[in-house]
């Protein structure tokens, strides 16, 4: 929330995460719950339209269950279609596997593009500030151009060291002008700047 009121970001996020304790029952239980999305740990409930309830199991011990929490927030659901993009290769091949699809969905593809190009400035001027979005950097990209930051929940303790952040920083701001350039160019294209 902090990231909106300092850098005007997006985010999904609608209440700050809760961190609740998990007995080993309720651990195993909820395992076992229907949910309406599954990435790993991850699971997303429906709480309305718009709206889900974000429950992120986090292992802290796997010979002791006990001492596991879950991590649970409100959230909005992203628009689709949308690119999701990060600097980890499963990421990277999601936005492969997604790219042709979505370039080819956009109803205004200059406009895209410029709102993209204006994106991606003013990321690299959160980057400097908020060295830390660089762990496990991920983002999700609308239909006009607009990023979204995803999976904010990162330890923002963790140390990036200069020159790994400028190189990571330039990697994200060229992958990402590689899309934006890409969609520019090429309405039918086959190759994915992911």
């Amino acid at each position: 929330m902090m990231l909106t009121k300092k850098y005007s970001s997006k985010h999904f996020y609608l209440s700050r995460p809760e961190v609740v304790s998990v007995s080993e029952e309720l651990y195993y239980w909820c395992s076992d719950i229907p949910t309406l999305a599954r990435e790993s740990e991850l699971m997303f409930y429906e709480l309305g339209t718009h709206e889900f309830l974000r429950v992120a199991a986090t292992p802290k011990d796997e010979n002791d269950l006990s001492k596991n929490f879950f991590n649970i927030q409100k959230v909005k659901k992203a628009p689709t279609p949308h690119l999701e993009w990060g600097d980890k290769d499963k990421r990277r091949r999601r936005c492969d596997k997604e790219f042709k699809l979505f370039n080819s969905s956009l109803p205004n593809r200059a406009e895209f593009s410029r709102r993209l190009d204006t994106e991606i400035v003013a990321l690299v001027r959160l980057l400097k500030k908020e060295q830390w979005l660089l762990a496990d950097f991920q983002i999700i990209i609308d239909q006009q151009g607009v990023i979204y930051h995803i999976d904010l929940d990162r330890n923002k303790n963790l140390e990036v060291y200069y020159e790994d952040f400028l190189e990571r920083q330039r990697f994200v701001k060229e992958k990402l002008g590689n899309i934006s350039q890409e969609v520019r160019d090429n309405e039918k294209s086959s190759y994915s700047p992911c």
